[in-house]
């Protein structure tokens, strides 16, 4: 499905980590599934919220004047569709643009005034409500979110890299697979860095050696961490630390080179923060 580019776009953290916004006009909680296509292909479940609200501001396009966009072509992420594509909220967005349309000529205002105004959406809000509509603010805390890996975890969960499944199991503190950590980085290079694709061809045969079913060690991390960030050749000569050297290449944080000395071995959220270091790292 293509999508509007809207005055916000929904994303798969906001999805899976329930997020609240200002200007809800719908509610979901369906799992982020991406569904099958091929036969091979079984689909994947990215997580499954609680509940997340969808904002006005999904289905205002941008560049489009007395327009709304409901359904499965608002303005979503491509793995924020995977629930927020689902019937209920299109029609829960179809009452809120019905309203939005009506009130909008009421006041003589366009959508995109609307939608940088809380207190025309909080009349909008007002009118669902009293019809029926079910907008009442929420808060949900995840102990997920106070890892010093967060924001790891958020960038590849943006870029698809993690599939959690039913349960949210993000394996923080599980020990990392080489393979994993192997189609994590170059997954990254491909999907977020489009301008850099040649650092694939011309590292992968290189770096395949890596895609093998066994717990990453931390020089095998270092060694794919310093190949895309050019350093191959330093670090074929480099008979000591290849972990301390991508640290001090700046490679991996302080956070992941402490974590990882300090229980001898790489666990995903030690993967997910590294990822997010090197995306910085090769995208300056």
């Amino acid at each position: 499905t293509r999508h509007i580019k809207g005055y916000y776009t929904l994303d798969i953290n906001d999805v899976v980590f329930n997020r609240d916004f200002y200007d809800r006009i719908a509610i979901g909680s369906y799992p982020v599934d991406i569904q099958a296509t091929s036969p091979e292909d079984t689909g994947y479940v990215y997580g499954k919220p609680v509940e997340y609200a969808v904002p006005f501001r999904c289905i205002v396009p941008e560049k489009v004047d007395n327009l709304l966009v409901v359904g499965r072509s608002a303005s979503y992420s491509h793995l924020a569709a995977g629930s927020a594509r689902t019937i209920p909220i299109g029609m829960a967005e179809g009452d809120a643009a019905g309203v939005a349309s009506a009130y909008s000529i009421a006041k003589d205002k366009s959508f995109e005034a609307i939608a940088k105004n809380e207190e025309d959406i909080k009349n909008i809000q007002s009118i669902l409500v009293s019809q029926g509509a079910y907008l009442k603010p929420f808060k949900v805390e995840e102990a997920v979110e106070k890892s010093w890996a967060f924001d790891g975890l958020k960038f590849a969960l943006h870029w698809g890299l993690i599939v959690p499944g039913y349960t949210n199991d993000f394996k923080l503190n599980e020990s990392i697979k080489s393979i994993s950590f192997y189609y994590m980085t170059y997954k990254m290079i491909e999907r977020s860095i489009p301008s850099k694709q040649q650092l694939l061809s011309e590292d992968s045969q290189y770096l395949q050696k890596y895609i093998v079913d066994k717990p990453l060690t931390k020089e095998e991390a270092a060694d794919i961490l310093l190949t895309y960030a050019g350093y191959r050749n330093e670090a074929n000569g480099n008979s000591g630390d290849l972990f301390k050297l991508a640290y001090e290449k700046g490679l991996v944080s302080k956070e992941a080179y402490m974590d990882v000395l300090k229980t001898g071995y790489v666990k995903w959220q030690d993967a997910y923060d590294m990822t997010l270091t090197l995306y910085n790292y090769i995208n300056r």
